[in-house]
Parts: structure tokens; sequence; C-alpha cells
């Protein structure tokens, strides 16, 4: 080790103001405080080449506790390999190379204010009060780096966001309106928010934006992301749900409390070996049951034939998933042969998919399908599946609830039907949608339930207490994902689907499963 090296440590610590002092850990995680806290504009990938020792420094990755080696604390730039000893340094530096990255709104001085002088305590001058002994073994000797490649250079120019081609229509007189307020402004004007943005966006933390850029609200009722507080407030979120619920007349429905009696009668006969898995299945269907009742009740038994009798060690895969847990289930409750209705396994192109030019990547996992005679003539639901291994990839699951929204979309508008069914299975997990067109270019992707299938026949009870988020969603595809009354009316309120060309124009393909995503599953 040469003599004239010093031993450094680098801090990331934010540089706006003495009143912001806060220290994080990584570069990337001080971005995100700029970000968030001081509304700084960064891609969401960052072009960067590694820090290396040099010849001047040797850099630790930790603060050791030896007493053989003092240290030099310096102060780190979050956006590229330069780093100094004294904070107001690296707020000039940023101010002068990485101006683009600060906030457009407001003119910022380069120079922090004098005030600043007080965070001096924290700069790293080798001086014996600041500095920090270190044992030699700590010190990490690399290579020198090499020039920024070219790959990176055209990754820095992938991020950037591009408008072209692509525009947003305010509403006119059809509108959504709650009382005194206008929902199909606010939906505008969520989407035109898209115009002030430098870089693309992450589409785990901007879902919701995601599908608005194709003219779909996602209406959640239990989740408010943050990007939307602008637009819709808490209070007129739950009002827009509710209003839209009373338009279409969903109704949460009542516990049948003599219908679940019955069905647990029977799972626990069964769980006590009084009578096998086909015994319980017929008892099961030869209940005295309400036609949607009868549904569920086939669902249930279709599950006791398959499930295995205590949960399992190991995951499923996604063939195993969609054969053994999801379709038994799915395919009781929307399988009618008599009324020509199949819930399908797609692996063939569907008659939405097949409008598509990338029609093999685009078609989706399953499909509910109407046929007349022998041809499919509609389609009134879809869905996507991945297995529980892939729950913490939420590029992949955002991207999977966006196609979702992209062909119930285009269902409704080429069948002129009043709702579409959409599913998004992640492991054993399933969420129903219903998409509906209720205002012009105003879709609104409305959660109806999120049912969970039991693993084992151990866990089986569970399930039957969902009885009423199942009747409630049988309802709904039953009485709203038919041919609509108006039509002329429907086909005034279309609105065009945004290409996946052009949705890669806004959106990074980036993954970071440690960004925040309303996806998220808890023990799935």
């Amino acid at each position: 080790m040469s003599g004239t090296r010093q031993i450094a440590i680098l801090s990331h610590c934010c540089f706006i103001n003495e009143d912001c002092n806060k220290q994080y850990s990584t570069p990337r995680k001080l971005r995100d405080h700029l970000q968030d806290i001081h509304k700084f504009v960064f891609p969401v990938r960052l072009a960067s080449t590694r820090r290396y020792n040099s010849k001047e420094y040797l850099f630790l990755k930790v603060r050791p506790d030896g007493d053989v080696v003092l240290v030099n604390e310096r102060f780190a730039c979050p956006c590229c390999i330069d780093h100094f000893g004294d904070l107001n340094d690296l707020a000039t530096h940023f101010g002068d190379i990485h101006n683009e990255y600060q906030p457009q709104q407001q003119e910022r001085n380069h120079d922090i204010p004098d005030s600043m002088s007080s965070t001096n305590e924290r700069n790293s001058d080798v001086t014996p009060s600041s500095s920090t002994p270190v044992s030699e073994e700590n010190i990490q000797d690399a290579a020198l780096p090499s020039h920024q490649g070219e790959t990176s250079r055209k990754r820095t120019h992938d991020e950037a966001l591009s408008m072209n081609g692509i525009e947003f229509l305010p509403p006119d007189c059809d509108r959504l309106l709650i009382g005194q307020f206008d929902a199909s402004q606010a939906f505008f004007d969520y989407q035109s928010s898209l115009k002030n943005e430098k870089w693309k966006l992450s589409l785990e933390k901007n879902v919701h934006l995601a599908l608005a850029t194709t003219s779909v609200l996602l209406l959640t009722p239990n989740i408010h992301c943050s990007g939307l507080q602008d637009y819709f407030t808490i209070e007129q979120w739950a009002a827009t749900n509710s209003r839209l619920h009373d338009l279409y007349g969903i109704k949460n429905k009542p516990m049948p409390l003599d219908t679940i009696r019955d069905m647990l009668g029977v799972i626990d006969e069964l769980k006590t070996k009084a009578i096998n898995r086909e015994e319980a299945d017929s008892k099961l269907k030869k209940l005295t049951l309400s036609e949607h009742e009868h549904k569920f009740a086939k669902a249930v038994g279709g599950l006791v034939l398959k499930l295995m009798a205590l949960p399992m060690d190991e995951d499923a895969n996604e063939t195993e998933l969609c054969t053994r847990f999801i379709d038994p289930f799915l395919s009781g409750l929307f399988d009618d042969p008599d009324q020509g209705v199949y819930l399908r396994w797609t692996n063939d192109a569907t008659l939405e998919a097949k409008s598509y030019p990338d029609c093999t990547t685009t078609r989706p996992d399953l499909c509910i399908t109407k046929c007349c005679g022998v041809k499919w003539t509609s389609s009134l639901g879809y869905g996507e599946a991945k297995p529980a291994a892939r729950e913490n990839d939420k590029y992949v699951l955002c991207k999977d609830l966006w196609k979702v929204a992209v062909f119930c979309k285009d269902a409704l508008d080429s069948q002129l039907i009043d709702g579409v069914l959409g599913i998004q299975i992640i492991g054993r997990t399933i969420r129903f949608y219903l998409l509906m067109l209720p205002a012009r270019r105003l879709y609104v992707m409305l959660e109806l339930a999120t049912i969970k299938i039991p693993d084992s026949l151990q866990n089986l009870p569970a399930l039957v207490i969902e009885l009423p988020n199942v009747l409630k969603v049988l309802d709904v595809f039953h009485r709203i994902c038919v041919p609509s009354n108006d039509p002329a009316i429907l086909k005034s309120r279309y609105a065009s689907t945004l290409s996946t060309q052009k949705f890669h124009q806004l959106f990074s393909t980036s993954k970071n499963c440690k960004k925040p995503c309303h996806l998220n599953m808890r023990h799935n």
C-alpha cells in the first residue's frame, strides 16, 4: 500500500440545506430521498460507473473499530464517482454537473447558503477530532476504473421519456360527475401529468398511471396511492367508488349462514373420513342452493377432488398452480357449456390478441369465451397467472395487470358489452376486477374481490367463508358482462388503446423488487 494514499469512508448525505441532514447507506437511497422530499427528478435507471480505489484514496465499505489507521470521511456524489471533503463543495458540484436532475419548478443557486457552514462539523478534513481509527484488514484494494462504455450511454438515452405520438384528449360533455367533483377532469389532469416528466417512470411505483395512459382508471377501493393525491383526495376517491357501485348496481352480498353451515358440515365429514372425496363432491352438488351458490359448491367440489390432504413444503410451479388449484375453482364458477361459456387456458391467440402484431407475446393466460356453434364469438373475461415464486417480481406483476386491462378494454370496445371481467392470479391469490366505460374516454377497472385458494383440504373451510365475495363476482359477471342495451352511447365513449411501443416510451423496463407496489402479497 502506498504511503501517499488516504484511507477514506464515503458518506451519502443530503446537501440541500441545514434543516435536512439525512444520511444514507447507499447513493440509491440518497437519490430516493432527494426525489421524494426535495422533488429532484432522476431516471429510473441511472448510468454510473463503480467507484474504485485510486492512487489518492483507499475506500472502506464499513466504519471499523480498529486503531491502526485514521479514516478520512468524504461526501460522495449520488450520481457519479466524485467525492468531496466539504458538503458545500458537493452541493456546488451537483449544481454545476448534474443540474438537469434538480427541480424544474424553482430557480436554484448552485451554492449552499452561508447558514450551511454549521454543517462543517460533518466535513472530513483529516484532524484528530474528526478522524476514526481503522485496521488495515478492512481496506479494499481494486483495479483503477475503465472509461464508461457505450452501453451505459445508450441506457441513459433509453431512459428519456418521450411523448412523441402520444396525446390525451380532454373530456367533453359526457363526464363522470360525483356531486361537484368532476372525475373525468381529474383523470385527464392525472394523465397530463406525464408531460412534466423528463425520465421514464418506474412501472412498479406508477401502475395506476401506467393504466391511465391507455384511458383506464384503476379504482382500488382500499388503496389510494400517493401519485393520485393531487387529483383525487381520499374522500373523492371513496365517493367515485361509491358512485360506480351505485351506477352499475354492484352490492356486497350478505352471508348465507345456512349454505355455509351445510357446506362446512360436508367438509367436516370428509376431514373426519366419514365420507371419501367423491362422496363429498356429490353431497356438495346435491345441496339445495341458489344458482350462484350451486356454482360455488361445484367449485369447492372440484377442489375437494384435487387438493392435497396437507400443505406441501414446496411451492407449485405455474402449470401445477393452474391445474391443481386455480382451474378447478374458476372452472366451477364460470364454465357453463349449456350456455356456450367456457373458461380456457389459452395456448393460442385469442380474438383480441390476434389484432396485435406481436400476438405471440401478448396472448393472455386465460380467457372466458362464449361460442356460437363451432366458432368463438366473444370474450367476457381475461386473466394472467404467475406462481408464488414470482410474487417479488413486481415489474412482471404490474405488466400482467396492464395486459389484463388492455385485453379487457379491447374486448369491451369491439364487442359492445357493458363490462369485462379481469382476473389476476399471483400464487393462490386471485384478484377479480370489472372493466367498464361510464363516461367518454374514461374506462374504470374496479377491484371487486380478492380470494385465496387453500393449499390443502385442511384449510378448505376458510374458502367457504368467502362465499359472499364469490356471489358478488358471479352477480357482476352474469349481469354486467353482457351486450349493452345502448351500444350507440357505449361506442361514442371509446378511446384508443396505447400500443406497447408507445407504452415503453413512458415506462422503464428496469426492475427493482424493493420499489413499493400496491400488488404486494402477504402470506401468499
